[in-house]
């Protein structure tokens, strides 16, 4: 399941379990960002969790 496209090929994803992760192309990283979907809301709502700033720090910005 996709969750955001960030843009130029990178996404934020979520497997069948609910786990959340970072997807990025250059250099090609999966990385788990979250165990659940519940605790990747959570976290972004009370701003724990920004996806600019994700998406920000592995562009190297």
């Amino acid at each position: 399941m996709l969750i955001k496209d960030l843009e130029d090929g990178n996404y934020l994803s979520m497997n069948e379990k609910g786990a959340v992760f970072g997807m990025i192309h250059d250099p090609y990283e999966v990385e788990k960002l979250f165990d659940n979907k519940e605790a990747f809301f959570n976290d972004l709502e009370l701003g724990n969790f920004s996806i600019e700033q994700y998406y920000n720090k592995k562009m190297g910005g």
